[in-house]
């Protein structure tokens, strides 16, 4: 059985080849022989140029610059790796849904 630095580091290697993102630990709990590992990664949230700046439909070229100013919007998701402690594979990453 392999120990839960190996564990998150398996899960955390497998995050950024599959979502090319590091993602946070959030938590890690062993189930049997398995490692549930969540990471949080942050995504950038979809928006529509009004709903970016309402002001760059009135001005031309307002919301380019806007972008290059200012961050893009960000939310946290959470994904739980399913590591099994034997033969040190993730064998599942799915999006966790907070409650």
């Amino acid at each position: 059985m392999i120990a839960v630095k190996e564990a998150v580091e398996l899960a955390s290697e497998f995050g950024y080849e599959v979502f090319e993102k590091i993602g946070a630990v959030e938590e890690v709990e062993i189930d049997g022989k398995n490692w549930l590992i969540t990471l949080s990664f942050e995504e950038p949230v979809k928006t529509t140029p009004e709903e970016y700046n309402p002001v760059s439909t009135k001005m031309p070229g307002f919301l380019e610059m806007s972008k290059l100013l200012a961050p893009p919007k960000t939310e946290k998701v959470y994904k739980i790796f399913n590591v099994n402690g034997e033969t040190k594979k993730v064998t599942s990453a799915k999006i966790r849904q907070l409650q």
